[in-house]
């Protein structure tokens, strides 16, 4: 996380080097931008019975919010870093410690969900058309967890509360996604973006509700999102 704050710091920097080399047309602003990410996850989990391997499999959407400061370092060419809020949902059904009945030790989930904290750096080329400007960009994104929710795929005859929640802090995740945006220019300050996000990798920390080791990870089979954002320019 601190590597992450000092990049953030670089971006922001008015004295960054790069910026001396920045070209006059529109692309090549400073910017801020409020964006709307949803991705759909394929996800595979092994858990074990009596020592037998099943497999699980979900698909699921995760969204989020997330505010970015973008600006042009060179020749079309952009860095930026955003913090925000992203829940991870999973709807893989299979067995998990249930804190509210003890004497149910194989209830298993309906779904669960991860709210974290999310950190991004991206570098991008923008390069403008007549009427539209389009970006593809590379960016890496890092998960804190703060809060995690637990659906039981029943309820008890010892308890009937609908949800487990946990409230623990720890890294959960990381993605590296590919992006390509469509930007149209409302007014000379504000934009208008339309993405496509493909993750190209993804690590989930195993959780240790499901009798996991928390030192190991998995990974989504495959992954496609979409994204709108308000971009200010100056």
């Amino acid at each position: 996380m601190k590597h992450l704050l000092f990049i953030i710091f670089l971006v922001s920097r008015s004295d960054f080097a790069f910026a001396q080399t920045i070209v006059n047309h529109k692309s090549d602003k400073n910017q801020l931008s409020l964006l709307i990410p949803i991705i759909l996850n394929a996800t595979e989990v092994t858990y074990y019975i009596t020592g037998n391997p099943r497999q699980t499999t979900s698909t699921t959407f995760s969204y989020g919010l997330e505010a970015n400061y973008s600006r042009a370092i060179f020749r079309g060419f952009r860095v930026s870093a955003g913090v925000g809020y992203f829940k991870q949902r999973f709807s893989n059904q299979r067995p998990f410690n249930y804190a509210y009945d003890s004497s149910l030790l194989l209830l298993s989930t309906k779904k669960y969900a991860y709210d974290n904290i999310k950190y991004s750096i991206s570098l991008g080329y923008k390069h403008e058309l007549k009427h539209v400007v389009l970006q593809e960009s590379i960016s890496y994104h890092h998960l804190w967890s703060f809060r995690q929710k637990y659906v039981p795929s029943m309820l008890t005859a010892m308890s009937y509360r609908k949800y487990q929640v946990e409230q623990q802090e720890y890294s959960f995740g990381k993605m590296v996604t590919i992006n390509a945006d469509v930007i149209k220019q409302i007014d000379p300050k504000f934009s208008v973006a339309f993405g496509l996000i493909i993750p190209i990798y993804t690590k989930w920390r195993k959780d240790q509700i499901f009798w996991e080791n928390t030192n190991d990870y998995y990974h989504s089979k495959y992954g496609i999102g979409a994204s709108v954002s308000i971009i200010y320019n100056f």
